[in-house]
């Protein structure tokens, strides 16, 4: 087992808090050139902690993990604001802000 970010998980599994959304999901993949070996488990990196959340190397949702924020006693309405900005400066993506929500779970690499 292994500790990133404050989660313990095993080698197929990493666990996340994130704010995300399905929003032109393919939008995204198609400006990043996606390809399923980009996964590691169960996530791809972006850059600003963004991430694309997949399941058996099939993306689902992107979003902004946001552990440390939340550690830091930020507001949610706040978080969305931020993901939706970063969107728009780094990917070119307006993404509505009522389209993007708080989702934790875990993700699996296979």
């Amino acid at each position: 087992m292994k500790r990133r970010n404050g989660f313990v998980s095993n080698s197929s599994s990493t666990s996340f808090i994130a704010v995300c959304t399905k929003y032109n999901i393919q939008e995204l993949l198609e400006k990043i050139e996606f390809k399923k070996r980009d996964v590691s488990e169960g996530m791809v990196y972006l850059e600003n902690d963004i991430v694309i959340l997949a399941n058996d190397y099939q993306p689902s949702f992107y979003g902004m993990l946001i552990e440390r924020q939340i550690r830091e006693d930020r507001m949610l309405k706040n978080l969305k604001k931020e993901f939706k900005d970063i969107m728009k400066e780094k990917f070119g993506m307006d993404v509505p802000i009522d389209t993007i929500d708080l989702l934790y779970g875990e993700v699996s690499s296979g």
